[in-house]
């Protein structure tokens, strides 16, 4: 991975930095002793390899923590109506239900543009504004 960053990517970069975000869910990484990605190890090699900077965006807990805020783009894509309560899901499990109350099914990692496109990303932005801080920073 580091050596296809730093021969395919910063070759192609030769007038600007490189500013490296890794995104990820922190739920795989929080319970663990041992994490399966060590994302410390991972910047400094990026770094190594070429990269100005490495930031981390963690979603806390997982992406789909992300989506339930907005409840309404959610509704209207679930096709759950108005009064449809939203309020105790949560994550993965909690997307799934509301999936499965709609008969559907969600498929962590599955095809979701059509999902993603039915969202509003500014309700969502507002809600994860301190998870994305770094990023919003740097595309300012």
């Amino acid at each position: 991975m580091f050596q296809c960053f730093k021969k395919r990517i910063v070759p192609k970069c030769h007038d600007c930095e490189c500013h490296v975000f890794l995104c990820y869910d922190s739920d795989v990484f929080e319970l663990r002793q041992k994490p399966p990605v060590n994302w410390n190890s991972v910047a400094k090699a990026l770094k190594q390899a070429g990269a100005a900077s490495v930031k981390q965006v963690r979603a806390v807990r997982s992406i789909e923590d992300w989506f339930l805020y907005d409840k309404a783009g959610l509704r209207k894509f679930l096709k759950l109506p108005g009064n449809f309560q939203m309020n105790g899901y949560s994550g993965q499990n909690g997307l799934k239900d509301l999936f499965q109350k709609a008969r559907h099914v969600y498929i962590k990692g599955g095809a979701c543009k059509e999902l993603i496109d039915a969202l509003d990303m500014s309700v969502i932005v507002k809600g994860i504004s301190s998870e994305i801080q770094e990023l919003e920073k740097e595309l300012k």
